[in-house]
């Protein structure tokens, strides 16, 4: 990985967990209303705006998502990712 490796990190924010999933920071907003990744959770850093992700979490609920649609795509040919 790069400089900013985030793999041993707990939490990461919606720009690097958009990086992580390789898409974008709204793609990031909308897939956590889905239900596809998890809510993000509150911070107390000072001066910090970004939204915070648990990341082994998010991780597993992406890949579980994307599980899902293979699955379904397969069953009736509906690209359910792009929904």
């Amino acid at each position: 990985m790069n400089a900013h490796d985030i793999s041993h990190k707990t939490h990461v924010y919606i720009d690097e967990l958009a990086s992580l999933l390789s898409i974008s920071e709204a793609e990031v907003l909308a897939y956590e209303k889905l239900g596809a990744i998890p809510p993000s959770e509150p911070h107390n850093l000072p001066g910090e705006t970004r939204r915070r992700y648990p990341r082994q979490k998010a991780l597993q609920m992406w890949a579980d998502w994307e599980s899902y649609c293979e699955f379904m795509d397969e069953e009736d040919g509906t690209n359910h990712a792009n929904h």
